[in-house]
């Protein structure tokens, strides 16, 4: 990170000044010191407690003569409780173990490796050593997770989210969140994901020949699978053997794996998608990654799945629901269904429902079952018949298609809490979201009139002073104010529009900033 932000010569002087001191030190505490290869020294002394001062000593100037800048933080792995039965190179991986469990913090920047990290190290270890065993002696499980079209009056099941659990033979069920990152980590998870890949379509199949039909189920696909250069043949062999189409598997690629690599990711994904083969594609955990609509608009993706981490926040303490109306607003913008997962309650399903979320899954409905007690809600369905679905229209305008027209700036205030959210056009006139805050009255107002003309600025204040955007929400006119705004040494006529986004809405109010197409020289 220093080498890209301030250079290799930067980066070089730094890790000279830490070599020179870990010398110095390690001489004055009767200890060795070296450095292990990049940016990572080790030091081999008698025991103390001072590994504060320690680490502060190996701070202090390292930025050079630019010493005012705090530019390079230390962290420090500390093993103590040494056992001595075992070499060298393995104290100092304990002591980098607890140094890497401090990554990123700024308040501890020392970690004691200790008992419980060694368990954890020893579980991790065996983990990766029993993976290929429990492979072949099938002790992977998956999961179905139902998944239910919200749109007709009564939810109707549309697909279902394949799910793997481990089944160790001697320590029962482990949790997907302990063995996932591992096997992702030590480069094991594709061996996984086929396993998966290949227990769900053979199972699509055994349903279809039991209920004479089956509804598509979604399979995980990971950024390391989707860097295979196999993986096409991968899945045609899987569909071959089993009789299916690509209308029977749906693939859920996360929005992170689009990060890095993202040409040959997104290559891959339009083959995968597109003429050659047909998938359909779900973006998995949408809203942690790309903030860009531009981008969106040239991923290949058939629906949009909402991160659960948004609809907890939606509904927890604050009940802020902005984020989840933003993505149903820019999944309308591409013309994708959105997928919320992580929907517990009736009040979060209801929501949901009324702004327009097309699909949800959750313990609300169903937690994921063994593939017997799925075969419930087939019957379920099967019995139901077909059910026609109908789309609301949709009488406003989206944020992200103002956004796409000629607003350059658009502010969504929430006019009871005063929080907001922004944005604004990139420079391919894609939708960026831009840091929003607390306080739409202090914050953003206070930039935006200082931004116009100042005979125009009382105007503005008037304008936008909080009893009146009180009155706003619901309300059919559209509040129009022409102002003049600085640019340089000439002014442009521009307008504050408000723009009708919900008219169920009797709380939020959403503030469009446009040229006017005009200019005057001052």
């Amino acid at each position: 990170m220093i080498n890209e932000r301030y250079g290799k010569q930067y980066a070089d002087g730094v890790l000279r000044r830490i070599g020179e001191r870990v010398r110095q030190v390690a001489r004055k505490i009767d200890g060795l010191g070296c450095r292990r290869g990049a940016d990572t020294f080790l030091i081999y002394c008698p025991h103390r407690d001072d590994y504060k001062e320690l680490l502060e000593k190996f701070s202090v100037g390292l930025s050079g003569e630019d010493s005012s800048q705090d530019r390079v933080r230390l962290r420090m792995g500390v093993y103590s409780m040494v056992d001595k039965h075992i070499d060298i190179e393995r104290r100092f991986d304990r002591a980098k173990n607890a140094a890497d469990t401090v990554k990123g913090s700024v308040s501890n920047p020392i970690g004691i490796y200790n008992e419980k990290m060694h368990e954890s190290a020893i579980l991790r270890e065996r983990l990766v050593e029993d993976f290929r065993s429990s492979i072949t002696e099938g002790c992977f499980d998956v999961y179905y997770q139902p998944k239910f079209d919200i749109r007709p009056d009564k939810p109707v099941l549309s697909s279902a989210e394949a799910l793997v659990r481990w089944n160790h033979p001697e320590m029962g069920l482990i949790s997907p969140g302990d063995f996932i990152p591992l096997l992702e980590e030590n480069g094991l998870i594709l061996e996984l994901d086929k396993y998966v890949w290949r227990k769900t379509a053979a199972q699509i199949r055994e349903w279809k020949e039991h209920f004479g039909y089956a509804v598509p189920v979604s399979v995980n696909v990971s950024r390391i699978d989707m860097l295979m250069p196999d993986l096409k043949s991968i899945f045609m062999q899987i569909l071959e053997e089993n009789g299916l189409t690509t209308e029977d598997i749906i693939l859920e690629i996360t929005e992170s794996a689009y990060t890095g690599d993202s040409e040959q990711v997104i290559s891959t994904a339009r083959e995968l998608r597109g003429m050659g083969m047909g998938f359909r594609i779900e973006m998995d955990d949408f809203g942690t990654g790309y903030s860009s609509l531009g981008m969106l608009s040239n991923l290949p993706i058939d629906a949009l799945k909402l991160d659960m981490t948004f609809v907890r926040s939606a509904f927890g303490e604050n009940k802020d629901v902005r984020m989840i109306e933003l993505i149903i607003d820019i999944a309308s913008y591409l013309h994708v269904p959105v997928v919320a997962e992580g929907v517990e309650t009736e009040e979060q399903y209801r929501v949901l429902k009324a702004m327009g979320c097309d699909l949800v899954q959750g313990y609300y409905f169903s937690r994921p079952v063994p593939s017997k007690e799925f075969c419930r809600f087939l019957e379920e369905r099967g019995a139901e018949g077909p059910v026609p679905v109908q789309r609301s229209a949709r009488t406003y305008m989206s944020i992200s298609g103002a956004l796409a027209g000629e607003y350059e700036h658009i502010y969504y205030v929430d006019t009871v809490t005063d929080y907001y959210l922004e944005f604004g056009q990139g420079p391919g006139g894609e939708l960026q979201i831009l840091p929003g805050g607390k306080d739409f009255f202090r914050d953003a107002l206070g930039s935006l009139v200082e931004s116009a003309a100042e005979h125009d600025r009382g105007k503005l204040l008037e304008t936008l002073n909080k009893e009146n955007l009180m009155s706003w929400p619901g309300r059919e006119e559209t509040i129009v104010v022409p102002y003049l705004r600085k640019d340089g040494t000439k002014q442009r006529l521009y307008c504050l529009q408000t723009i009708r986004t919900r008219g169920s809405d009797d709380h939020h109010v959403v503030i469009g900033v446009r040229p006017d197409h005009g200019s005057a020289d001052e």
